[in-house]
């Protein structure tokens, strides 16, 4: 698991041309890295299919689903899948 800054320079990403690939903000992506935002499932998939990871590769990626699995009483997003439908 590696910090979303790390993996966006390793892909050669600016905080600009991730978020335009991934369909987001640029302060999205910048709060992200910063740890001011906590990002939501579709975000997650977004960012992690246009870094070409798994999400939970992705330290921030990770928390998040953790922080989402551990408050929900039912089934849990299935962050992996593209469409995020619970896991069976």
């Amino acid at each position: 698991m590696r910090p979303l800054r790390d993996v966006r320079a390793e892909r050669l990403f600016s905080i600009r041309g991730l978020a335009a690939a991934a369909g987001v903000s640029q302060v999205t992506v910048q709060n992200i890295e910063a740890g001011r935002h906590t990002p939501q499932p579709t975000t997650i998939r977004k960012l992690a299919k246009a870094l070409d990871v798994a999400p939970r590769d992705v330290a921030e990626f990770a928390n998040a689903i953790e922080a989402v699995q551990r408050g929900k009483a039912g089934r849990a997003p299935d962050f992996d899948s593209p469409e995020g439908k619970a896991a069976a």
